[in-house]
């Protein structure tokens, strides 16, 4: 799960002198991590359950991606890890994707973090990233369920600027210094929000954006940093991401603090709601007492004259712009098409796969098959594929597809944009014309 790394060093000229330390290239200092957990545990015990009603502190484990060495703040169910200086110790399997998230090992639920993703030198992005994947950990105790984004859209023309306008009203609702400027900004983004979203009924936006963007909040909330300088981080998150290449799905790291931000102006309660399941724009529509228009003509003609009043036309015009640009140095559908029809494709069965990716990456929609991403790792029975050049994962979820090898040699591939560890017992077979697959000996 990715996190914005750095944003508050924008507004902050802080020169926190670390200590010095002596950090194995290959390792994790213990001294270190162990302050982390410190760190983390205090931010936990002030807060007590306030915000969200359980402590975030829990287990975690903090793991090196080059040596896969773990450094854990406790020991595990299984006893896989060894106590040393007041921390526990041990290696990852490789079969497991280091990421930033949550996730079930050796008998025990833990918060993982990716050691080169933590900040040493700023201690509210620090805080930031370990209280966001903490609140990963305890969110579906809290009712909130984990989901993936489906809303590809997001990283079309269209949808890229219909949810652009919403982020610019957003800003304009957090920086306003008045409650009615910042009321009309609500409604204004929720306007956008609700049109953007007729046009693709079968979107999880608001779903995503609990998941992700309640966790990017609480990360917020308590990092250490003073409201005033919050709000001007989210607004500055908002105002940045017209230049993010993808947004299915990173949006709900921006709109998900931007709403909770505003919530926290208008109801106390809010959070119990969303516990409850009740939507984030449900929840600061009725807040602000707005109703979507009836129809939806009168709801596009709303959506058409707020956007003019945020630079629509301008908007439109950069990003068919950048649409055009980006057609014309990559053309990734038509690319991945022909490398496909030429080498023939490769379909791993979406059997207990894991896979970790980018997600600021944009996600290209492949025709209505499914969605190309441009780098992923993905694991399973079958073994490793490292991918950085192109992955297609079908709509219904039941394969991941890359494009073939022209020659299979052993257990360990390697050819344009892949490399492919195969566990023993596990072979690539052909299984049609130009089409090859995953599968085990007999």
């Amino acid at each position: 799960m990715k996190h914005v790394i750095g944003l508050l060093m924008l507004f902050l000229s802080l020169a926190h002198s670390a200590e010095s330390m002596s950090i194995d290239s290959t390792s994790i200092n213990l001294d270190q991590a162990r302050q982390y957990f410190e760190e983390l545990k205090a931010i936990s015990d002030r807060d007590a359950g306030q915000l969200w009603g359980l402590p975030l502190y829990g287990p975690t484990m903090l793991v090196d991606p080059d040596t896969r060495f773990i450094v854990a703040n406790q020991i595990d169910r299984d006893g896989r890890l060894t106590a040393d200086r007041d921390v526990y110790t041990g290696t990852l399997e490789s079969e497991i994707n280091i990421a930033n998230t949550s996730i079930s090992w050796s008998g025990t639920v833990w918060t993982m973090v990716n050691w080169n993703a933590v900040s040493a030198n700023n201690p509210y992005d620090r805080a930031n990233l370990l209280i966001h994947e903490s609140w990963h950990r305890v969110q579906e105790e809290l009712g909130i369920p984990s989901t993936t984004t489906s809303n590809f859209y997001l990283d079309e023309l269209d949808g890229r600027i219909g949810l652009l306008l919403e982020l610019r009203a957003l800003d304009r609702a957090v920086l306003a210094n008045d409650s009615a400027t910042q009321e009309k900004a609500i409604r204004d983004a929720l306007t956008l929000r609700y049109y953007r979203q007729s046009l693709h009924p079968g979107n999880n936006e608001n779903a995503f954006e609990k998941h992700e963007g309640m966790a990017e909040y609480t990360g917020l909330k308590l990092c250490g940093l003073p409201d005033s300088l919050i709000t001007k981080v989210v607004a500055r998150s908002l105002q940045l991401a017209e230049s993010n290449d993808g947004l299915a799905n990173s949006f709900a790291y921006l709109t998900g603090p931007a709403l909770g931000l505003l919530l926290d102006c208008h109801s106390k309660s809010w959070r119990d709601s969303v516990r409850n399941g009740i939507d984030l724009p449900t929840l600061l529509a009725s807040a602000v007492g707005w109703r979507v228009p009836a129809g939806r003509e009168r709801l596009r003609i709303a959506a058409d004259s707020i956007g003019r009043g945020y630079g629509s036309s301008a908007l439109i015009a950069n990003e068919t712009a950048r649409v055009r640009e980006q057609e014309n140095t990559e053309n990734t559908v038509e690319s991945f098409r022909n490398r496909l029809s030429t080498h023939g494709r490769l379909m791993i069965p979406n059997s207990n796969l894991y896979f970790s990716f980018n997600p600021m990456e944009k996600l290209i929609v492949f025709d209505t098959t499914g969605v190309i991403y441009k780098t992923m790792r993905l694991t399973g029975d079958f073994g490793i594929l490292e991918v950085s050049d192109g992955i297609l994962r079908t709509n219904d979820w039941q394969y991941f597809i890359a494009v073939a090898p022209d020659r299979v040699t052993g257990d360990s591939l390697t050819w344009q944009g892949y490399t492919l560890q195969l566990h023993p017992g596990w072979l690539i077979e052909s299984v049609g014309p130009n089409t090859f697959t995953t599968s085990k000996k007999k």
